[in-house]
């Protein structure tokens, strides 16, 4: 049984192309309502608020079938993008190396540290997460002992932190085990004496 897709008309708000979602409005906008926003004070809906497949014509192929990565320039072959279920083709627009340097460029943003501090916590550590003494040297996004950046969370609780809140370089797993005890002294204290019965 197939359902029939309905085309929404567009959002109420002047200049959106959105289609309607919930009460004439578009999910942006509709959103903006429920946190009290009133329409007239809504500002324009930004393009990347929104994610869009890009259709399969449009990605830019070469004649041998290769795609071409938008960070490098370079046509290559499919085996060399990661999979994205947002995009047409299943396939992110960045090739895997390209991908990697924009995951840890935003890893350093995000902490507010540079390159040269992040690879100066490697040396320090000698590769290794400091709890488990794990090798943290891990290159990719999906690896389990890729390095995790671990910082005070009194300190800086928001998405981004300062950089002077930073502690040292951590496995996944101590990460989260960490975040878990709610980074709190007393209660890794109190499952040391828990295990250790």
């Amino acid at each position: 049984m197939s359902r029939k897709r309905v085309i929404q008309p567009p959002c109420a708000v002047e200049n959106c192309e959105l289609p309607q979602y919930a009460k004439t409005f578009c999910r942006p906008h509709y959103s903006r309502t429920l946190r009290g926003v009133s329409p007239e004070n809504f500002k324009p809906v930004r393009p990347n608020t929104v994610r869009r497949k890009i259709p399969s014509d449009q990605i830019p192929r070469n004649a041998q079938g290769q795609k071409l990565c938008l960070a490098c320039g370079e046509y290559k072959d499919e085996g060399e993008y990661t999979y994205d279920s947002r995009r047409a083709d299943l396939k992110c627009l960045y090739c895997k190396p390209c991908k990697r340097s924009k995951t840890a460029d935003q890893r350093y943003t995000m902490y507010g540290i540079t390159k040269e501090k992040f690879d100066a916590l490697m040396t320090e550590q000698q590769g290794l997460c400091p709890i488990c003494l794990r090798d943290i040297t891990g290159r990719t996004a999906h690896d389990k002992d890729m390095a995790n950046v671990d910082h005070d969370h009194n300190c800086c609780s928001g998405a981004t932190a300062c950089g002077e809140c930073v502690r040292g370089l951590l496995c996944l797993a101590c990460n989260m085990g960490l975040g878990n005890l709610k980074d709190s002294a007393a209660n890794i204290q109190r499952a040391l004496s828990y295990i250790s019965r």
